[in-house]
């Protein structure tokens, strides 16, 4: 394993723990939550879940997707005795998932066309 492989899936795992702290412990805040503010939470958050993988090893997206899709419903049923959980929440995870899975290469081939245009 390379080191960028190796950083890659340190990074991705640490985010991955991150995201359990914040989805599974209360956290307060400033602010009062509102439904949408809960939503964007979880399209950011699983969207920086596959981002590292997106831009730096791009073939493990084949297996990573389905993973981070599984490990979405999985959050979502280990928080089912709580009174806040609903399925949009699963649709917002796999929202950010498609995000930065169509993002990344669509940047990276207007990125290549930009370059080759100036040869």
């Amino acid at each position: 394993m390379t080191i960028g492989s190796f950083l890659t899936a340190i990074l991705t795992i640490c985010f991955a723990l991150g995201i359990l702290f914040v989805e599974l412990v209360e956290h307060g805040t400033l602010v009062p939550r509102t439904q949408m503010g809960g939503m964007m939470e979880h399209v950011i958050l699983f969207a920086a879940l596959v981002l590292p993988a997106a831009l730096f090893r791009p073939r493990w997206m084949f297996w990573l997707v389905p993973l981070a899709c599984c490990f979405a419903i999985g959050m979502e049923l280990l928080r089912i005795d709580q009174s806040h959980v609903h399925g949009y929440d699963v649709i917002a995870d796999i929202f950010g998932i498609i995000l930065v899975t169509v993002t990344v290469p669509l940047l990276r081939a207007i990125g290549a066309f930009i370059a080759s245009s100036w040869e």
